[in-house]
């Protein structure tokens, strides 16, 4: 009943209406079975039109290769709805370009990807999405150099740059997705593990 939920909800929320509005229909909906229809309000209840949450909830799935293409699919949809509540946020786009190119949209990946770069210059964790789709599109070159970049990052100063001081506290140490993330980059590019 759950994951009939989880898809009834999904339907109705990528009609581009808000979890609250979502819940309204569902409230004043008489066709649906009560006990799928109080599952589907609940999960309502727990989504968010907030984008940066919706981007956490991105973040969760993208950061691992392992997802299921369905979930990967709801979290495209997730980014691809906190891009639409707010004005162009580098974050936002990052993790729209993260879902994209766990589906293999590539060429879409590339650019919000790149626009990410404009308002996050420096964030880590851009550089190992950029180097897989750069690769999956080809461009070999601009991969070994995002991996260059990112291999810098990790042997310079154990991991602490000079422009980004807190990089080790903040990403490193603290965060193994990251880690696995870049070794999966790193992985892909050098290793050829298409």
């Amino acid at each position: 009943m759950q994951h009939a939920a989880e898809l009834e909800l999904d339907r109705r929320l990528r009609a581009g209406v808000t979890a609250v509005e979502a819940i309204e229909a569902l409230e004043a909906d008489r066709e649906l079975d009560p006990g799928l229809r109080e599952r589907c309000i609940g999960l309502a209840r727990a989504e968010s039109d907030d984008p940066h949450w919706l981007a956490e909830q991105v973040w969760v799935v993208v950061r691992t290769p392992s997802a299921s293409p369905e979930n990967y699919a709801r979290a495209l949809w997730r980014a691809e709805r906190a891009c639409s509540l707010t004005a162009e946020d580098s974050r936002l786009l990052l993790a729209r370009g993260a879902a994209k190119l766990r589906l293999f949209e590539i060429s879409a990946a590339i650019l919000d990807l790149e626009r990410s770069a404009t308002g996050a210059a420096g964030v880590p964790d851009r550089l190992p999405f950029l180097a897989m789709a750069y690769y999956r599109a080809g461009r070999l070159a601009d991969a070994r150099e995002q991996v260059e970049k990112l291999s810098e990052i990790m042997r310079t100063y154990g991991g602490v740059t000079k422009a980004e001081p807190n990089f080790r506290s903040r990403f490193w140490d603290d965060d193994p997705d990251l880690q696995a993330l870049m070794a999966e980059a790193v992985q892909l590019v050098r290793g050829d593990g298409r």
